[in-house]
């Protein structure tokens, strides 16, 4: 018979859980983001677009990730910083897939005084599955990333027009 031997802690084990924050649905068509709708998937269902505006970045590690659950038709979706202060820093994927020639993935940066992001699909972007990610690195920044699929010749969907 195998020795079975128990083995004793002198101190607390601890278990770190995994919280799933599950997917949230845009309702509104402007909407401004909280700590409540941090940390979880928000899907962009209405196909005229809408506006959210991102709470002022502090170095909080607040995660927002917006994904288009249906195609943009005309409308625009755009998500914008809470101040003048505020900018982004990172970029987007955006694949051109509506060309006849070969399609091509291309990074657009932000620029120093970007502060606002638009997905239409005049400039590339705004197809179902689309989506982009903010995460507020530290006070007055920003860090975007994600991935689109553009029309036809894709340019920058960032912006200055927050004063």
């Amino acid at each position: 018979m195998a020795d079975i031997s128990i083995r004793k802690f002198n101190s607390l084990v601890r278990a770190k859980a995994f919280i799933l924050n599950g997917v949230k649905a845009l309702t509104s068509a402007t909407f401004t983001a909280s700590k409540q709708h941090a940390g979880r998937t928000t899907v962009i269902s209405d196909v005229d677009g809408g506006t959210i505006t991102l709470p002022a970045s502090s170095g909080s590690g607040l995660k927002f990730r917006f994904v288009l659950g249906s195609t943009l038709t005309s409308g625009t979706f755009v998500v914008k910083v809470a101040n003048a202060t505020d900018v982004f820093v990172g970029g987007v994927i955006i694949n051109d897939i509506g060309d006849t020639t070969v399609a091509t993935a291309d990074f657009h940066p932000t620029a120093a005084t970007s502060d606002t992001f638009t997905m239409t699909q005049s400039i590339g972007g705004g197809k179902q599955g689309d989506w982009v990610e903010f995460e507020d690195i530290k006070s007055g920044f920003w860090a975007v990333n994600g991935v689109m699929q553009g029309v036809t010749d894709p340019t920058s969907p960032f912006s200055a027009t927050v004063s």
